[in-house]
């Protein structure tokens, strides 16, 4: 898709996100503590590398931000998802 800004005349085309993956496959966190997740959404020069995050189960680990804090003990599954296409990776974590 070509994007015409009125002002400006033609712009860049839109360049679909074609993936999502984070830094760490697992993460290992003490109730209380926080970890960080850090996202890249492929190809590198992807228009929108916007995701949004959510956990499995936030009562065990909560995550804002790709910032994730330990809630109590037990597992949860931290989602990454690019706001362009949809594509996921995940993180398992620990609660202890």
């Amino acid at each position: 898709t070509i994007r015409i800004d009125r002002e400006v005349g033609i712009v860049a085309p839109d360049v679909p996100a074609t993936g999502v993956n984070l830094d760490v496959p697992t993460l290992a966190l003490t109730v209380g503590n926080t970890g960080t997740l850090v996202p890249t959404v492929s190809p590198g020069n992807a228009t929108d590398k916007t995701v949004s995050w959510s956990s499995s189960a936030p009562l065990i680990a909560s995550v804002i931000n790709g910032v994730v804090t330990g809630e109590s003990a037990g597992t949860a599954t931290i989602t990454a998802t690019t706001t362009s296409g949809g594509h996921t990776a995940t993180c398992a974590v620990t609660v202890s």
